[in-house]
Parts: C-alpha cells; sequence; structure tokens
C-alpha cells in the first residue's frame, strides 16, 4: 500500500482522529518535550528528525521523504520522547491521533502489514548507518549519505529538491559521525 492510497483510507475510516496538514520551510512539527501524541505520515517534502545533545545542541539523526512515519509511538513507557521534527521544505503531512493509529494497526492487517514494512526499512536505514560509521571512512559515509539521497524529493509546492542540499554541514556531519570541519573539508575535495 503506498503512502498516499493509506493516508486516504486513514482519513475516510475517521475524519476526526486524522488531519491533512500543511507546513513551510523551518517549521517544527513537534519539539523535544512537546506532549504530541500524533503520529505523523509525511506525504511530500523533507523532514529533519534529531534531539538535543548533552549542551544543548540540536543533532540530527535521520532525514526522512515521503513516505516515511515518525512521532512519539508511546511504547517505551519509561522513556521520555525527546526529539524534534522540523520541515527541511514545505510538507505535506496526515497527523493521526495516537490512539486511533494504535487502535489501527492492530485491527487491520493491511495498515499492520504497511506499518511493519516501514518501521522495518527505517530500522534497516538506522543499522546500515551505524554498520558503516563503524568501519568506513568519512569519505565513504559522505559517498553513502549522497547515494542514499540522489534522488529528487518534491515538497508541497511541487518544487525538486536535492536532499543534501537541504542540510548544513553540521547535520550533514551528525549523520555521518563526523566534525562539521571535517565534512567541510572533504565535501570540497568531493566531486558534484
Amino acid at each position: 500500500m503506498t503512502t498516499d492510497i493509506l493516508t486516504d483510507y486513514l482519513i475516510t475510516q475517521s475524519p476526526k482522529a486524522c488531519l491533512r496538514k500543511r507546513l513551510e520551510r523551518g517549521d517544527y512539527i513537534y519539539k523535544p518535550g512537546d506532549d504530541a501524541p500524533y503520529v505523523y505520515l509525511l506525504e511530500k517534502g523533507v523532514v529533519k528528525i534529531g534531539s538535543l545533545g548533552p549542551l544543548g545542541e540540536r543533532v540530527v539523526y535521520d532525514v526522512l521523504r515521503p513516505g516515511e512515519v515518525f512521532g512519539d509511538l508511546d511504547y517505551l513507557d519509561e522513556v521520555e520522547f525527546f526529539e524534534f521534527a522540523q520541515a527541511a521544505t514545505s510538507l505535506s503531512i496526515v497527523v493521526v491521533q495516537l490512539s486511533f493509529f494504535r487502535h489501527i494497526i492492530i485491527h487491520d492487517p493491511v495498515v499492520a502489514e504497511w506499518f511493519n514494512e516501514t518501521i522495518v526499512r527505517r530500522w534497516y536505514k538506522a543499522e546500515m548507518r551505524l554498520l558503516h560509521r563503524a568501519h568506513e571512512t568519512v569519505e565513504n559515509r559522505l559517498y553513502r549519505l549522497k547515494e542514499q539521497h540522489i534522488q529528487v524529493v518534491k515538497d508541497a509546492d511541487g518544487l525538486a529538491h536535492q536532499v543534501l542540499q537541504l542540510l548544513s554541514h553540521q547535520e550533514i556531519a551528525d549523520l555521518v559521525g563526523a566534525t562539521r570541519q571535517t565534512v567541510s573539508k572533504k565535501l570540497r575535495r568531493m566531486p558534484v
């Protein structure tokens, strides 16, 4: 099931629990500490996911593209949700009440299969990034990040974006596990 079909399906199943929303570049969907009992389905645009470091600095640890799901699923009761989600482009998202989402992924096998596939794909992406961080040079990690985000993504206005051009050198450094200075130096030497 594609995200477009899924979002339309969810909205028809419970229009009161689902809301299609548009955000502009730089808008926060949620910030650390917000009470946001929702799940978000990204239809169009790019979202930066991250948290705050020990000194309060922003650390980006994922970049999401259309078709991905994010938010506090509240399955780890003893863990405080301390993440931010920020629009890197204009966005179209569907905001789903967490209680409805948890109900439907248990009772609707098609939605459950979509959710499982989406979560496993996200885990795989995170595991590969960790594996590369442990065993590859910064240059190779940058090449892999570039390969991962080579496809153009359209935002809510229909404008096309190269994902890496939406990120600062610090955000790229966060994603590959290096310093901003090292990433800046390596990117200057990389072919375009």
